[in-house]
């Protein structure tokens, strides 16, 4: 029991100094910090999202954490439609001494297809 009362009396004596007082007005202003850097990055993300079928030019978006199943674009493209795989992140483009919050975005292509005819055969590639 004393060694309770004795922290009890240890913090009050830290309060009165103030140490306390401003170590939490820092967790404070910490704490106020990240949460609006989070809220203003999924605001990006949502309003991203919601204007992918416009910057892919297309009708319908599937998204997900995981690799859509192989099986799904094969049933896709068996009904004529044209699939393709993208991929972003979110980061920080830094330029000098400005900082952007950007959203990259990746269309993977297939290699093979874009460098057929391209290449001397005799290369062996």
């Amino acid at each position: 029991m004393k060694i309770i009362t004795l922290a009890l009396r240890n913090l009050m004596r830290d309060w009165r100094t103030g140490e306390l007082r401003m170590m939490l007005a820092a967790i404070c202003i910490a704490v106020a910090a990240v949460t609006t850097v989070g809220f203003f990055t999924d605001r990006v993300a949502q309003a991203t999202a919601r204007h992918a079928t416009a910057l892919l030019a297309a009708d319908l978006v599937l998204q997900g954490n995981a690799p859509i199943q192989p099986v799904l674009i094969d049933l896709a493209q068996a009904h004529g439609l044209h699939t393709t795989t993208t991929m972003s992140f979110r980061s920080v483009a830094v330029a000098g001494d400005s900082l952007q919050l950007a959203e990259v975005k990746a269309e993977v292509i297939h290699l093979v297809e874009l460098l057929d005819g391209l290449l001397d055969p005799s290369l062996g590639l």
